[in-house]
């Protein structure tokens, strides 16, 4: 992007819709959260019609010995994003051109959501001590961006 207009660079941002998908949780299950493993699914959508972008996060527990899924949680968090539509390319293949800190800052966000959910949804669970991490949304992002570019639409 252009340093030179700090205004036209400026990107307008808020949260449009947070979504609660699933909760599972197997409570035929004993162990500790230190004998668990935990498995991310991550995904981007891009809608350059309404002007939003979702990003949909699957955390996934499974028991390290036998890799048994014991505790999963679905959400997604969506984003209104001013003009979204100036950050698709008009080259072929429809890529998309977006800050990579203004994404990390947006699945930062939505990992923070996903936290607080499951612990809400494992509460009154034999899991409620399971906590989701802290983890950095940068190379969260970089992961998803390497396994496969983000949808748009």
């Amino acid at each position: 992007m252009n340093n030179g207009n700090a205004v036209q660079d400026q990107i307008l941002i808020s949260i449009r819709q947070i979504k609660d998908i699933d909760f599972f949780a197997n409570q035929s299950i004993d162990l500790k959260p230190e004998e668990s493993s935990i498995l991310f699914e991550n995904n981007i959508n891009f809608n350059f019609k309404d002007d939003y972008i979702e990003f949909f996060l699957t955390v996934i527990y499974k028991e390290k010995q036998r890799q048994e899924e014991f505790l999963r949680y679905k959400c997604s968090t969506s984003f209104n994003v001013v003009d979204l539509g100036r950050f698709k390319s008009k080259e072929e293949g429809e890529k998309i051109n977006f800050p990579e800190m203004a994404l990390a800052s947006m699945l930062g966000i939505t990992l923070s959501h996903a936290r607080a959910l499951l612990a809400k949804n494992a509460s009154g669970t034999k899991f409620a001590q399971f906590y989701l991490p802290i983890i950095n949304p940068t190379d969260m992002l970089r992961t998803v961006m390497k396994e496969g570019a983000p949808s748009g639409g």
